[in-house]
């Protein structure tokens, strides 16, 4: 467990792949203590691909310490963190403070239309039923290569509301 802590807080050798290996031995390690280590990375890691793992890593590995994280995460700088937050928080269904905190971003939006369509994803995912009325709503918005209109789509199929046949 040492080795892999230093590994991962850069204290030895440091290389990217390193500490990347160090996220992945700590995804499977399901313990406050690695979950707290993984939280640590994903708030201050120097390179955002480390960043983005430790998310995916917390998403797997649930709990209110990996809850916490990704949420922080959602106003990481980097877009390909937020994404990777917004679509790890998809493993919490049934948490209010994930669904609030996707609700409230979901309306804010973000500048990055991945990160908008990985929330509306997540979204339909922690919610009991897809929210149908907002998915309708985000097919108007325009983005690139309709990404966010995919994922509208995608969470719409899933449904079993007579209102999207109509869509």
């Amino acid at each position: 467990l040492a080795f892999w802590e230093a590994q991962l807080t850069n204290q030895i050798v440091g290389t990217v792949p390193s500490r990347v290996r160090a996220v992945e031995h700590f995804a499977g390690v399901r313990t406050d203590k690695s979950r707290e280590l993984l939280a640590a990375s994903l708030a201050s890691d120097s390179f955002y691909g480390v960043r983005a793992e430790a998310a995916k890593a917390l998403g797997k590995s649930k709990g209110d310490i990996a809850r916490d994280a990704l949420l922080a995460g959602l106003t990481q700088k980097d877009a390909k963190v937020r994404r990777a937050c917004a679509t790890a928080l998809g493993n919490f269904k049934g948490d209010d403070n994930v669904q609030t905190a996707l609700r409230k971003k979901q309306v804010e939006g973000d500048i990055s239309y991945f990160v908008e369509s990985s929330v509306l994803s997540s979204l339909s995912k922690v919610l009991d039923d897809p929210p149908v009325d907002l998915l309708i709503t985000a097919l108007d918005k325009p983005s690139h290569r309709e990404t966010i209109r995919l994922a509208a789509l995608q969470e719409l199929a899933k449904s079993s509301d007579p209102k999207v046949l109509d869509v």
